[in-house]
């Protein structure tokens, strides 16, 4: 009896270690392209009508659910209709995207004839306690001009859940982090001290600046993005807002996800 002892502690031990291995498995993807052209056309040639998308395919990642969650957030953002059918499926959404286009065309024969979509999911910051992901699309359906946007989102690998900035700032961070983002968007947009943020042509809530939701962890800091229209007219096209990590040593909650990003 005593000699079967060391034996169970021995078991014991693996299995806690190989559920340990299991729950810290680390995010892994590859990425993958899909691309189709109307009538077969390439991309490449001047009035081809086509889509394009990239975008990754996360094959690890320590939890299955989170995992599948994860996934499904960017297939929905690839798959998103520019019509009213919901595809369930890439090759079906491009099915739809030039049935749409070919009529179009009828309807409207001396509009421009030429329509692009382009989609792409990018992997900013693939960390065990937190997963960073740009989308991004940019689209020509016959308007005036073409539209682009950028959506940021940083997402808990556990659940693949959103986090927000109350999980990775301390309490009271809001207004700090507001002057932080103004001080930085005045060096973007190379607006000085004393001049109005409205008076440089930018359309803010009571003229008063506020950073978005529209945010993820980058490797360096925290990343807003505002998209045309968004604070200002298309002209002025999108403005991207990074605070350093060193700027945010008294916000970061050092108990938080950012707590391996934020050193």
């Amino acid at each position: 009896m005593r000699r079967s002892v060391p034996y169970f502690w021995i078991i014991l031990l693996c299995l806690t270690a190989l559920a340990a291995c299991k729950r810290s498995a680390p995010l892994r993807h590859q990425f993958e392209t899909f691309s189709r052209g109307f009538n077969q056309c390439s991309p490449a040639d001047e009035n081809c009508t086509y889509l394009k998308f990239s975008y990754p395919v996360f094959t690890q990642g320590p939890n299955p659910a989170g995992l599948k969650a994860i996934q499904r957030r960017v297939m929905d953002f690839l798959l998103a209709p520019t019509g009213e059918k919901k595809a369930s499926d890439l090759e079906g959404f491009a099915k739809d995207f030039f049935a749409d286009f070919q009529a179009y065309r009828q309807q409207f024969p001396n509009a421009p004839q030429v329509w692009s979509l382009e989609r792409s999911v990018d992997v900013l910051v693939e960390d065990p306690r937190i997963l960073s992901l740009s989308f991004r699309e940019t689209q020509f359906l016959g308007g005036a001009h073409p539209n682009s946007t950028r959506t940021l989102v940083s997402l808990n690998p556990e659940n693949g859940a959103p986090y927000t900035l109350d999980e990775l700032l301390l309490p009271g961070y809001l207004d700090k982090l507001n002057a932080l983002g103004e001080k930085k968007f005045r060096e973007v947009r190379k607006i000085p001290e004393g001049q109005g943020l409205e008076e440089a042509g930018f359309d803010f809530p009571g003229g008063k600046f506020k950073l978005n939701d529209n945010f993820a962890a980058g490797a360096d800091g925290l990343i807003f993005y505002f998209n045309p229209y968004e604070v200002a007219a298309y002209v002025y096209g999108p403005t991207e807002v990074e605070i350093g990590y060193g700027s945010l040593k008294e916000l970061v909650n050092r108990k938080g996800p950012l707590r391996d990003l934020a050193k």
